[in-house]
Formats: structure tokens, C-alpha cells, sequence
């Protein structure tokens, strides 16, 4: 039995559609008979249809998996939005062309920071840039115009090297100047760095420091810098916590809170149940309490504090199934659908668990 644990399952099949484009194999022939399949944009949101509901049906789920509304430049949430298009899913270059107008940020996941030597670094990952498809994304006609801040990542570092980065002002500076020379070269809008679970919480305040200055380096040339966070985990020492926060946010523009895999295959459940996704938030910046005993600076000062955080979204689910399993992307996903659909003595059902506000689907 397979058991797949999708959040925000009907955002994946209709609204990003095309992101779930599925072909049926030989096996899933008679599935295309009992159920009529939809390409495209349509004239009525998911709502309309009434496909946003606790358990959508299996039917439903693969009729509307290749459509969308078509209003895809209209901009519904007043909020920061960031999007990421990763190697492991390279139908996300035509999902942020398409619904361009719905992203404040989109971060390629394309580059790389190497230390070469003493005061030396190399912004690899390059040759992955694709300024046409840049250009596309920061098209005109949309309700608001993304940027585009590819994600940099540390990779192949020794701790020798990041000790060398952290008690050295001049080692930062480089590194930092190299960040926004590439940026200016390459037309980029600012990075998203992702560096703090790397180093596990021991060197939070040397860190601290380090990207506090990196992100100043890249606001003189208006750049914006966004940090990936670790979620809480409900340890005693967090690896990023509420002081961790007061540190950098003044000069961090957002923090990229990766409220997702709460589970694993060791581990099954849900992806990310919503009281953790609180949770994570609250211990970062804790809610004041009433709003009409909170003076009316403070209280802005609260809200811009929250406003810094993204809440992360997986739009993919697990699998968990006797030999492991793994994530599941919506494509896949459907696949499955029409399988069981077409070969079983019953439709897959849908249960939603109120306690973590996800669905689940139980499959032979």
C-alpha cells in the first residue's frame, strides 16, 4: 500500500497545472474513458469550480490537473512572494514565465560560491544562466514585475574555509564584492544565500555578522538579499532562533522559512502541519498579544518584522511505501491516480486530517 501525504494538493493539480502534466501509460488507457481530461487556461478560478474543499475527488483531481485560470498576471496577495525553479523540476522555468505576475522574487537555482584560495572566490554555476528566459520572466504586462535573485549556495566547504571567512573582515569583503560584481554583470536583482544550516548553530554570532555585512555590500548597489532559514524543530538550542533574528533583520530584506518535510521516511506524516508552521513563526517573532493594548509603533514595528517572513509552501507531496518511497511531484502523483483509478475495484480517496490540514491517500 502506498500512502501519500500531498499539502495543498489542489494548488498543485489546477491553479499550477501545467507543473503536473502527467502522460498516461498503457495501463492507465481506460482511465482517459471514465475520465475527461482538461488542457489549458479556463474562465473559472479553482474556486469557481469548487476544487478548493477538504477532499477534492480523485476525478476531479485528474480531469483538472492540466488547467489553469487563465487571469495568470493577476495578483491576488498584497504580500512578498518568492518562487523557486529548481534542476529537480525544470517545468518551473515555464511556471514562472506564466504566472510571472504572481512572484515578487524568483530564485534560479543556478550558483555557487567556492573559496579558492586566500581572499579568493569563484562564483560558480554561471553557464546555467539563461538571459532569455530572465528576460521573459521580467516581461511588461504583468500586475507586478518579478526579480530575479538566483539562489547561491557554499558548496564544497571545508570548515577551514568558512573559519577563514568568519575571523577575517577582509576575507568577507571579497567574498562579498564578488557577489555583487556578479550581479551587476549578469543583470541579477540580488541572491538568496543559503549557508546557515551548514554550520548547525555553532557560529551564530561570527555568521551573523558575516551576512549582516554582505547584505549592506549588496544594498549599496540596491540589490536585494534574502537568507534561507532552518525551521524550529522543538530542540533545547534551535539553529536559528528569535536572537538569531533580532540580529539580522534590520539588514535582511526576508527569510526564506523552510516550513516543510516535518516528516520523513523514517518518520512518515505530514509534510508540514499548520501549528508547526505557527510555531516557526511565533518563535522567530512572537505575536504581541492584543492590539489594543500595543502602542501603534510597536505594533508596526511587529507587523514589518513579519512581513520579512516567507512562509515556505512545498507544492509536492511524499510517498511512503513499504520499500521507502520519496517526494512526490504532482505529474507523478496523478499518474498514480490514474493507475489506481483504472486497475483498482475502487476510486483513491481522499482524507483530510484536520489536525495538520493535509490530505492523504491510501493506494494499492
Amino acid at each position: 500500500m502506498k500512502c501519500f501525504s500531498v499539502l495543498f494538493l489542489v494548488i498543485v493539480c489546477t491553479s499550477f497545472a501545467h507543473y503536473c502534466d502527467a502522460t498516461l501509460s498503457k495501463s492507465d488507457r481506460k482511465t482517459i474513458k471514465t475520465v475527461k481530461q482538461k488542457v489549458g487556461p479556463v474562465s473559472a478560478s479553482v474556486r469557481d469550480r469548487n476544487l478548493v474543499v477538504p477532499e477534492p475527488s480523485a476525478k476531479d483531481v485528474i480531469a483538472q490537473h492540466q488547467t489553469y485560470y487563465k487571469k495568470t498576471n493577476e495578483n491576488v496577495f498584497p504580500g512578498t512572494v518568492l518562487g523557486y525553479v529548481t534542476p529537480w523540476n525544470n517545468h518551473g522555468y515555464d511556471v514562472a514565465k506564466l504566472f510571472r505576475g504572481k512572484f515578487s522574487l524568483i530564485s534560479p537555482v543556478w550558483l555557487q560560491i567556492k573559496r579558492i584560495s586566500d581572499h579568493q572566490y569563484e562564483v560558480t554555476g554561471q553557464h546555467d544562466h539563461d538571459s532569455g528566459w530572465v528576460e521573459e520572466v521580467r516581461k511588461p504586462g504583468a500586475s507586478r514585475a518579478a526579480k530575479v535573485v538566483p539562489r547561491v549556495l557554499f558548496d564544497g566547504w571545508s570548515s577551514k574555509d568558512f573559519t577563514a571567512l568568519l575571523s577575517d573582515g577582509t576575507e568577507q569583503k571579497d567574498l562579498a564584492y564578488k557577489l555583487k560584481e556578479t550581479a551587476l554583470n549578469k543583470g541579477y536583482e540580488g541572491f538568496v544565500l543559503e549557508v546557515w544550516s551548514q554550520l548547525a548553530g555553532k557560529v551564530n554570532k561570527q555568521l551573523s555578522m558575516f551576512i549582516s555585512y554582505t547584505c549592506k555590500v549588496l544594498h549599496t548597489a540596491n540589490l536585494q538579499c534574502i537568507l534561507v532559514v532552518p525551521p524550529a524543530r522543538g530542540m533545547t538550542k534551535e539553529i536559528f532562533d528569535k536572537k538569531d533574528f533580532d540580529a539580522l533583520e534590520k539588514d535582511v530584506d526576508a527569510f526564506s522559512l523552510m516550513t516543510y518535510d516535518f516528516s520523513s521516511l523514517q518518520r512518515p506524516g505530514p509534510n508540514a502541519p499548520i501549528e508547526w508552521m505557527r510555531d516557526c513563526v511565533e518563535q522567530l517573532v512572537p505575536s504581541p498579544g492584543k492590539k489594543e493594548e500595543i502602542p501603534a509603533e510597536e505594533m508596526a514595528r511587529f507587523s514589518e518584522k513579519r512581513a520579512k517572513i516567507l512562509i515556505g509552501l512545498n507544492l509536492y507531496g511524499y510517498s511512503y511505501t513499504p520499500d521507502g518511497g520519496g517526494p512526490i511531484i504532482g505529474t507523478t502523483f496523478v499518474e498514480s491516480l490514474s493507475e489506481a483509478l483504472a486497475s483498482a475495484n475502487r476510486v483513491p480517496k481522499f482524507t483530510y486530517d484536520y489536525e495538520s490540514e493535509e490530505n492523504f491517500v491510501e493506494m494499492r
